[in-house]
């Protein structure tokens, strides 16, 4: 049997997507397109989105002619995604759109562009979609799962019974941490694999800052699963430093009252979310990054520091357990301000041990476009291998 090797046709869809009122929704998905594309250039890369719209994001920016089917190519990679306003009063209202929307892009996708060899769903919101288009064009499909949802037990039975659906038809199903793909494993009885999302490295630039601004630095939304407040513990315990809060939501008002109880105004600063370049010149003035969080599926933002030249600090939450190397890259620590503490000393004491070019090496030898694409270009070729031996049979 002839390898497809590096000349087949993927399309990827998803239920997220880079859009005006969100530049970030589905920015992992977007990356690892782009990402494809140029490390295997003979590839057709194509990509279909059905995105909701949160009301709180279409009230910062309200602008109805946003929505809609939107198209563009961007190096290569054939994009059609279609925006709409979530009405979460509605029981699963995206998953209806979804599935009224995704067989009408891939028609107008097909006719102008061919079918796909395989099909990547990112979220498994989109995977009813590509349950349909298996049985009715046998073009097979592997699905990436991220949601913290399936970690903090926040979905419906409804949406479980979808999700379960989704991955028992997957040719192959991805979680994005060894932690993740164990949590789903164990929830729905069906075996999963591990690949992490990647970063570009190249939005990094020069990661020498030789005057730190701040000690610590954190990155993320404001709420008791982040879990801010550990940190802000261990600044009121030791006095260590000058410390970096970056984020917004809705434990904001009860991290600045800690702060002002404690006298700690001249030791913290906060900040609302910055775009990805000012995020990486904060991260880059900082000694380390926290990850003070009960749970995560993944932890992107440990990469990101890492490729920036700067050690991280984590909770046993899971995803950064994958990506972490006590002693080489950071520390994995105990839920406590002690722990926490003494980890920031054998950092700020060993600063030759933590240099950024082998923070940088680490994670480019791992987590670089190159890397992830080729671990994904593997397994296309080994689901495509098997489906087509699995045709000759029948």
């Amino acid at each position: 049997m002839s390898s497809f090797k590096e000349k087949f046709h993927i399309l990827i869809i998803s239920n997220g997507f880079p859009n005006y009122y969100n530049p970030l929704d589905g920015i992992f998905y977007f990356d690892q397109a782009i990402a494809l594309k140029k490390t295997f250039p003979d590839c057709k890369i194509g990509f279909i989105a059905v995105n909701p719209v949160g009301i709180k994001d279409f009230l910062k920016k309200p602008n109805i002619f946003k929505f809609g089917t939107k198209r563009f190519m961007n190096t290569g990679v054939n994009f059609v995604h279609f925006s709409y306003l979530n009405i979460p009063v509605i029981p699963n209202f995206d998953i209806k759109i979804a599935n009224c929307m995704f067989p009408k892009l891939y028609d107008k996708y097909a006719k102008k562009f061919g079918s796909p060899h395989i099909i990547h769903v990112h979220a498994y919101e989109a995977g009813l979609a590509a349950i349909c288009l298996k049985e009715k064009y046998q073009i097979p499909y592997l699905i990436t799962e991220h949601s913290s949802k399936f970690v903090n037990q926040s979905l419906t039975s409804i949406q479980e019974k979808i999700a379960q659906k989704v991955f028992l038809n997957s040719s192959l199903n991805i979680a994005v941490s060894n932690y993740f793909a164990e949590k789903l494993n164990a929830k729905f009885n069906l075996p999963f694999i591990s690949i992490a999302n990647l970063v570009k490295m190249e939005e990094f630039g020069e990661s020498e800052v030789s005057n730190k601004k701040y000690q610590i630095i954190s990155i993320g939304n404001f709420n008791d699963n982040k879990n801010q407040i550990l940190l802000l513990q261990t600044l009121e315990k030791y006095r260590f430093g000058k410390v970096l809060l970056v984020g917004e939501g809705v434990n904001e008002i009860k991290l600045r009252t800690f702060v002002k109880e404690n006298n700690l105004e001249n030791m913290v600063d906060f900040l609302p979310f910055q775009s990805r370049q000012k995020l990486f010149s904060l991260i880059k003035q900082s000694l380390c990054l926290a990850i003070t969080s009960n749970h995560e599926t993944f932890g992107v933002v440990a990469i990101e520091a890492m490729a920036c030249g700067v050690p991280v600090i984590s909770t046993k939450a899971g995803g950064p357990n994958d990506i972490i190397i006590s002693g080489v890259n950071g520390y994995i620590i105990e839920s406590n301000a002690d722990s926490f503490y003494e980890a920031f000393c054998l950092i700020s004491e060993n600063l030759p041990k933590f240099a950024p070019d082998i923070l940088i090496n680490y994670a480019n030898s791992h987590f670089s476009e190159n890397a992830i694409s080729q671990k994904l270009i593997n397994l296309y070729n080994s689901i495509l291998a098997q489906n087509e031996q699995n045709l000759s049979n029948l």
